[in-house]
C-alpha cells in the first residue's frame, strides 16, 4: 500500500521537476569578416532554468571582444539574442541556434565593431557541465 502511494505520488508530480537545472558548453569556431583570414571564435553558452521557462546566457568572444546576452530557451533551442558590451559597440544582433543533436551552435547576424560585419558561422561544442 506504501509503495502504491509513492507511485501515485511519483506520477502526479510534473516531469519538469525532474529536468537538469542547467548545461553549460563551451564553443569554437572560425569567423571570416569580410576579406580577412578565418579568425578563432568562442561562445561559452549557459541554459538554465528560470521564473518564465529555460533561459540561454550566451558570451561571445572574438579577438579582444567579450560580448554578452541572453535569450528564452523554453520553447525552442533558438532566440533572438543581442550581445553587447556596456550597451555600446561592439554588439552582434541575430539569432543563436543551439543544435543539440549534433553538439554545435549556429550564430547568424551582424557583429559591429569598428564596422558592420556579417556574421554566419556554426562552432562545435563540448559540454562542461550538467
Amino acid at each position: 500500500m506504501k509503495s502504491l502511494a509513492l507511485l501515485a505520488l511519483a506520477l502526479l508530480i510534473a516531469p519538469s521537476a525532474f529536468a537538469y537545472n542547467g548545461i553549460w558548453k563551451m564553443c569554437q569556431g572560425q569567423a571570416q569578416l569580410e576579406d580577412a583570414a578565418p579568425e578563432p571564435i568562442f561562445v561559452n553558452l549557459y541554459e538554465f532554468r528560470s521564473v518564465k521557462g529555460r533561459k540561454t546566457q550566451v558570451t561571445l568572444i572574438y579577438k579582444s571582444y567579450v560580448l554578452t546576452g541572453a535569450f528564452d530557451s523554453s520553447e525552442e533551442k533558438i532566440g533572438e539574442v543581442l550581445l553587447n558590451r556596456n550597451q555600446n559597440l561592439p554588439e552582434f544582433n541575430g539569432t543563436a541556434h543551439v543544435l543539440l543533436d549534433s553538439n554545435e551552435v549556429e550564430l547568424k547576424g551582424v557583429l559591429t565593431l569598428r564596422s558592420q560585419y556579417e556574421l554566419d558561422t556554426r562552432l562545435s561544442c563540448q559540454l562542461i557541465s550538467k
